[in-house]
């Protein structure tokens, strides 16, 4: 299996498979995603459904159309393919394509959040729950939790003196964010010592989460951590009514049409709404 990254196999023998402008348009879209959390050091071998899923979502939050993004998905299935034609890899990831009608966003029940703290806990990865359960209650992404107390990190992620909130600079968009920590995302916190990244380890990580998936989800490809953000903006959404310009500054999004993507009520919440105009 090649230790190659996937942007440096690209370098090498995107030429093989593009040309002109085209080439330029898919070498642009791969170093996008080799500056995406660990892309940069990552070898092709190494590459799962769930991850490219976790960089396709990023890209949807920064508001970029599905036609878009299925270019993206184009140009990261392409050149995985070559790599597995020239043997380096031996499969490419599945991913699922935008049709044109994509839906909302996966988000976990609470049957399945509760399955999810069980399988961790039962496995004896405490702190892969705990990460699970700081991403729920902030919506903070996978790399920006590896960012608290982190100077090294892309995203930094700073305690404030009280306690109440991390200070995010050079998140995903660019942009700062200051997240308030419930209760339950600051037991998670101490949990974890207060520097997340002192318990992470990529493979343990990814292995286990893959296992929970077959377990509580067989063949859900949209199984993955970065579910746990889409939970927690439906949840601030629908159970608790949270304005839209709220929303999106808590989650960091640019585009107030992403929040309505996240408002799905249910028919008991339209008939109660209805029911108001009986007054």
């Amino acid at each position: 299996m090649s230790s190659m990254t996937i942007l440096d196999f690209a370098k090498k023998n995107g030429h093989r498979i593009w040309d002109g402008q085209h080439y330029k348009n898919c070498m642009s879209q791969l170093t996008r995603m080799n500056g995406f959390e660990d892309f940069s050091v990552r070898s092709m071998s190494d590459i799962k459904s769930a991850s490219i899923y976790e960089f396709i979502d990023h890209l949807s939050e920064q508001g970029l159309t599905e036609a878009t993004l299925n270019r993206y998905i184009s140009s990261v299935s392409s050149i995985l393919k070559l790599a597995v034609d020239m043997e380096y890899i031996d499969h490419v990831p599945k991913i699922r394509w935008f049709q044109e009608d994509t839906g909302r966003p996966r988000y976990f029940s609470k049957y399945e959040v509760a399955r999810l703290v069980d399988f961790f806990i039962s496995a004896g990865k405490l702190w892969i729950n705990d990460y699970n359960m700081l991403s729920l209650n902030s919506g903070m992404r996978l790399g920006e939790i590896k960012g608290i107390s982190n100077p090294t990190a892309k995203t930094i992620g700073e305690i404030t003196g009280c306690g109440n909130f991390v200070y995010l600079k050079n998140t995903k968009n660019g942009d700062e964010r200051l997240v308030p920590l419930n209760k339950h995302a600051k037991k998670a916190l101490r949990n974890l010592d207060y520097k997340p990244i002192k318990f992470f380890n990529h493979r343990k990580f990814y292995d286990l989460w893959l296992e929970a998936r077959e377990t509580i989800a067989p063949n859900d490809e949209n199984f993955v951590f970065h579910v746990n953000r889409h939970t927690c903006a439906t949840r601030l959404a629908m159970e608790f009514n949270t304005p839209t310009t709220v929303l999106c500054s808590i989650m960091g999004w640019k585009n107030p049409k992403i929040a309505m993507k996240y408002v799905h009520p249910d028919a008991n919440s339209i008939a109660s709404v209805m029911s108001k105009l009986e007054d």
